[in-house]
């Protein structure tokens, strides 16, 4: 490192033990062959993060999921897939959601989700009704954020498609806006891009109701719609 210039004793432990990081096995590395390459490159994104904002339209967000509410989503596209394949894409999505309990640096989660999500029963009515409970739950989290945007707010600047903005702890890592679709993600880094993003998401949180108010709102569809 000397040879680099760096002599200072915290910056060198510091990229020393991010070389180390780098050798070992990801977590989700004993179901990758269950995983798609495009998807584990998010799951190495996602654990580095330490903030991640997302924005969802139809689906509560993974990292809030509960285990019966990923299932039935998974099963949604079971088609020719394994059983033991579906098992093994809960089990990741139910292992990540550790990056919000990590005992050192957890992540922040500030998301925003559309009414709309909560108002589709997936797994049916007992599946879902646990589901809302589980949202309301988190709000109590200190790293935990989650605004809706209700229907009364009309047309909004989100209107298109889900995104996740992942922030690093390293300063010298760009920020990186992912997107996913059937058969892929598509990830963008260019500070254009990250920008255009970050103010969308920026319009959608002052469109979104208060973060204080998100246990009253699902509350109330529970009340309306799961009770």
């Amino acid at each position: 490192m000397v040879m680099y210039g760096v002599t200072d004793e915290a910056e060198v432990e510091r990229v020393l033990e991010l070389c180390r990081e780098a050798n070992r096995p990801s977590w989700w590395h004993r179901y990758g062959e269950a995983l798609p390459d495009w998807f584990s490159t998010y799951l190495d994104m996602e654990t580095a993060a330490s903030t991640i904002r997302t924005y969802e339209v139809q689906l509560v967000p993974g990292l809030l999921q509960s285990r019966d509410y990923a299932r039935s989503l998974l099963m949604l596209g079971y088609g020719h897939t394994p059983l033991q394949e579906i098992d093994y894409r809960i089990d990741v999505r139910i292992a990540r959601q550790k990056v919000l309990d990590r005992e050192h640096d957890p992540a922040t989660l500030w998301t925003v989700i559309d009414e709309a999500a909560l108002h589709r029963p997936f797994g049916g009515r007992g599946v879902m009704r646990d589901q809302l409970i589980s949202l309301i739950e988190a709000c109590d989290r200190p790293n935990v954020r989650i605004q809706i945007v209700p229907f009364s707010s009309g047309a909004h600047s989100g209107a298109g498609a889900p995104f996740t903005w992942l922030r690093f702890a390293y300063p010298e890592l760009k920020d990186v806006i992912y997107m996913e679709h059937l058969t892929g993600g598509l990830y963008l880094d260019r500070d254009a891009d990250v920008d255009a993003y970050q103010a969308a998401m920026e319009h959608l949180c002052v469109q979104a109701a208060q973060p204080r108010e998100t246990p009253d709102i699902i509350n109330r569809i529970i009340r309306d719609h799961y009770s």
